[in-house]
């Protein structure tokens, strides 16, 4: 929102950019995102952010060694590199504004894509359990109370929807 004000606020005369990256990945190797991550953060929670979804999600999957199942959930989890993200951002500090007068956005996709009715084939020997049950267990191995009760909603709501993401159609808005 910030940017997006400075923007009126100038009366459009700056050029500004607003890169909005998917779930971003410590590490610049892309090969194998998904299992580097999870791995690492199951080693040591401190390397997620506290609230970042797909890291977190992950994170606590790992953990309990069981994963939410339901027809609400649907969607992808995306991840992109920080590699990725800093070259593209720096592709568009060199490149420049191309559009005078208009806010840019660019969505940073990664290549990696974890459709959520496949979860337990990222987490080896996972349990498939009910979000209610997951979310249960994820409160009692410390998950942010917010994000327990997110994963509840979907009990209640029974709708948590993840759009899948890719390059093709997502290179800026």
């Amino acid at each position: 929102m910030f940017l997006e004000k400075l923007f009126q606020y100038s009366g459009s005369l700056w050029p500004i950019c607003i890169h909005r990256p998917a779930s971003v990945q410590p590490d610049g190797d892309d090969d194998d995102v998904a299992n580097k991550t999870t791995s690492m953060s199951a080693a040591d929670p401190s390397v997620i952010p506290h609230l970042d979804l797909t890291d977190t999600l992950l994170h606590y999957c790992r953990l309990m060694s069981c994963v939410p199942v339901s027809l609400g959930l649907r969607g992808s989890l995306n991840q992109v590199s920080l590699n990725c993200v800093v070259q593209d951002m720096m592709t568009a500090l060199r490149t420049g504004p191309t559009d005078h007068g208009k806010l840019r956005y660019i969505l940073e996709i990664g290549d990696i894509s974890i459709p959520l009715h496949q979860l337990s084939t990222v987490i080896p020997n996972a349990v498939k359990v009910e979000p209610l049950e997951w979310a249960r267990r994820a409160a009692a191995a410390g998950l942010d109370t917010f994000l327990v009760e997110l994963f509840r909603s979907v009990v209640t709501e029974r709708n948590l929807v993840f759009p899948t993401l890719t390059r093709k159609n997502m290179n800026s808005v």
